[in-house]
């Protein structure tokens, strides 16, 4: 306990099934249901006797907070005497209609964007063309320099090894004619 700092903990047993999970982790409250009823958002309605209201729900919400933040789904605590199912799917059904809706207006605005993005992207690249900036002539007259630089290089080059020929051609004809003396 000293390691802990004399705080209290909770073990649970962890399971694939999200119900279970959810159950175990409302525990010691008994749970008489679990109802996934938007399993894609990650939304349930645990279902409890009245007098295990208060234990599942904890002193200001706590164990259920903790017990939403463990699992990943939100959790409504629910008096299984007073559940009106009917009622309960129609809300949750306007809610799933309202999430898909909100993702639907989310991804066109995506798409919008993205389509803005390489309009603007094209309409850049032909002013560019027509208009260049300043960097973009720095930058295509240092590629124009570097080209004569290796022209001038290449020619110095050829100046030198043609120097070098003749050079040696004048030592061979100076040679022979050492030699012919």
């Amino acid at each position: 306990m000293n390691e802990l700092r004399g705080e209290k903990i909770d073990v649970i047993r962890w399971s694939q099934d999200p119900s279970q999970y959810i159950c175990n982790s409302l525990s010691p409250a008994r749970v008489e249901m679990v109802r996934l009823v938007d399993p894609e958002g990650q939304h349930a309605h645990v279902l409890v006797p009245p007098d295990q209201l208060s234990l599942a729900i904890g002193r200001e919400g706590q164990n259920v907070r903790l017990a939403a933040r463990l699992t990943g789904w939100k959790i409504d605590i629910k008096n299984s005497q007073e559940y009106d199912q009917a009622s309960e799917d129609s809300a949750v059904a306007e809610l799933i209609a309202q999430r898909e809706e909100e993702e639907t207006l989310q991804r066109e605005a995506e798409e919008r964007l993205a389509a803005e993005q390489a309009t603007r992207a094209e309409e850049d690249a032909r002013l560019r063309e027509l208009y260049p900036l300043p960097e973009d002539e720095e930058d295509e007259n240092d590629y124009i320099q570097d080209q004569n630089n290796e022209v001038i290089d290449n020619e110095s080059e050829a100046s030198e090894l043609k120097n070098t020929e003749t050079d040696t051609t004048n030592e061979l004809s100076s040679n022979e004619e050492d030699g012919a003396r």
